[in-house]
């Protein structure tokens, strides 16, 4: 007949820095089995398969007493799946600023005097004028002087401030799963729907994320999450010299005109016709990264 008793020998156990058990073993006796095999069965349907938050991990034989007795070592460890120390969570993410300069191109003035004309010059009337709506050129810069589809407006480079935020994240590779980067591509090039991180709605563009891990053995993963800056603005000059009231970061204004003739000049210049404020950008939440 078989028999299973637990010895009262010294068991080891750990635990982590919390207190929590994370491995234990157990030894057992074995008593009126024929072979190794047999002692390994039996051991393994007569014992829990967790204890403490701990699954059963492996039973293996300690030493053979006599003909039909052997010594059992059973070995619980914590499940990965399930722990909670520090070690196994994800970290905070980090984040770092950088305020660059750049250009944006801008074919309309704010405001426009035309100093000079050579044909009032000729005619010895040439003056400066103060008033910006009886300009040529009317706010249009780098007009080349057309009319109709040979009408060009070059506009010119001015500096701009270029905003990006770089968010770092230490994550575990299971977290980093083709579902994960499905909702990565999906929120690349989106705008923020809410107030996210101190920038106001519509100020903020996903610009994707990257990271490099070992295809197996990696325990944590350094993932970079970056951001584009456009501030929103509540008194945007349009190309007209009127203002809208609330211009979103990443929207784009955009004008429809036509040439005409100035009748005090005779001349013809470019006239605005319609202006656009479009969103080109989805909003969507950023709640969804997880920072």
């Amino acid at each position: 007949m078989v028999k299973i008793k637990e010895t009262y020998s010294a068991h080891s156990k750990a635990l982590d820095k919390n207190g929590n058990p994370v491995s234990a073993e157990i030894h057992y006796l074995v008593f009126g089995v024929p072979d190794e095999d047999t002692a390994l069965q039996e051991v393994y349907a007569y014992v829990p398969k967790s204890i403490k938050g701990m699954e059963l991990d492996r039973v293996e034989i300690d030493d053979r007493a006599d003909d039909t007795t052997f010594k059992v070592n059973v070995t619980y460890e914590k499940n990965s799946s399930s722990a909670t120390s520090d070690d196994e969570k994800d970290e905070e993410p980090t984040v770092s600023f950088d305020c660059g300069g750049g250009t944006r191109q801008v074919t309309t003035a704010i405001q426009q005097i035309r100093i000079y004309s050579k044909r009032h010059a000729d005619k010895g009337l040439n003056k400066i004028e103060t008033n910006p709506n009886r300009t040529d050129a009317g706010l249009d810069v780098n007009w080349n002087g057309k009319t109709g589809t040979d009408s060009e407006v070059k506009g010119v480079s001015v500096p701009t401030a270029k905003l990006r935020e770089t968010y770092t994240k230490i994550m575990r590779p299971s977290k980093l799963t083709t579902s994960f980067k499905r909702k990565v591509a999906n929120l690349t090039g989106c705008v923020n729907k809410t107030a996210w991180k101190g920038w106001e709605k519509g100020e903020v563009m996903f610009m994707g994320c990257s990271y490099t891990a070992p295809a197996s053995g990696s325990d944590k993963v350094t993932v970079t999450f970056n951001f584009e800056i456009q501030t929103n603005d509540k008194n945007y000059a349009l190309p007209n010299g009127q203002r809208y009231p609330n211009k979103r970061g990443f929207d784009y204004v955009w004008a429809v005109t036509n040439s005409v003739v100035e009748e005090d000049y005779k001349y013809p210049r470019n006239q605005i016709k319609e202006i656009y404020v479009a969103q080109v950008c989805k909003y969507r939440d950023f709640s969804e990264l997880g920072l």
